[in-house]
């Protein structure tokens, strides 16, 4: 079983690697430019884009198919977490290998920077703007996340945890970080590349999640909160690379015209 689940992890980096270097796409004719103005700018215009995609029908599909698994979840919380905690000696028990749990939770953290330089330092446009778009996406992701994991309330305790004091409960558990992180990571690809690279994504996003319930890192409503939650940031991510292929790719100007004067010109280039 331990081989299984380590062969999914595997072939989720794999996948996503191989599939960014063997692609071919044209969507930018002309190569970025790299002066302090023009970087500063896509930054705040991809932050605005992405914020102003979390508002899309994406959204609220999302939201549809999560909310009834978190709700049903709420309540088992504490029934599922009983299997992996001993209140009696604050020991955490039925936990799988630590090397399999390191493994399982940051394959992600191994995807992200190995896909972002290739991108980045790719010869062609259209990744080095894939690149941009996505680490920024992934950034808001983490900062926005770590914002509502401050909220003192009830839905935000962590479970019992070996670690943790036995008196006092700790807080920071919603959304889940990891899950956050896997589900933004497996939407964007998905979406970028299809079922070849994403589905390997989402089955390695499932062992994180499973991992991160089973060692009492969180609750299963939470993991489901986190994973929706970087699933709404990577759909918005991978609609802002879209707009701005379009944008980049549109040229809209005033044209002299000899019958009525002035003209409006669109081009595109694809």
């Amino acid at each position: 079983m331990r081989k299984i689940l380590i062969s999914i992890c595997i072939v989720s980096a794999v996948t996503v690697v191989y599939g960014a270097k063997k692609e071919e796409h044209t969507g930018f004719v002309q190569p970025l430019s790299y002066n302090v103005k023009e970087i500063t700018r896509r930054i705040l215009s991809d932050v605005g884009s992405n914020f102003y995609n979390l508002f899309s029908m994406s959204t609220f599909y999302t939201g549809c198919a999560v909310l009834p698994l978190y709700v049903s979840a709420r309540p088992i919380d504490h029934k599922i977490q009983k299997h992996f905690y001993d209140p009696v000696n604050h020991k955490n028990r039925h936990q799988p290998s630590n090397g399999l749990s390191k493994f399982a939770i940051n394959t992600v953290a191994g995807i992200i920077p190995i896909v972002t330089l290739r991108d980045m330092l790719s010869r062609d446009p259209y990744h080095n703007r894939r690149g941009e778009v996505f680490i920024t996406g992934l950034l808001l992701t983490w900062a926005t996340k770590n914002i509502l994991k401050l909220a003192h309330t009830e839905a935000n305790i962590r479970p019992w945890h070996e670690k943790y004091s036995r008196h006092c409960r700790a807080y920071g558990g919603n959304p889940s970080g990891h899950s956050a992180l896997f589900g933004y990571v497996a939407s964007f690809w998905f979406a970028e590349k299809g079922p070849l690279v994403g589905v390997p994504l989402v089955l390695a996003t499932g062992l994180a999640i499973s991992v991160g319930v089973v060692t009492n890192r969180h609750y299963l409503s939470q993991v489901i909160m986190g994973t929706a939650y970087g699933v709404i940031f990577g759909l918005a991510a991978h609609k802002t690379l879209e707009k701005s292929v379009f944008s980049e790719n549109t040229k809209v100007g005033l044209v002299a015209n000899g019958d009525t004067g002035v003209g409006i010109k669109l081009s595109y280039n694809f």
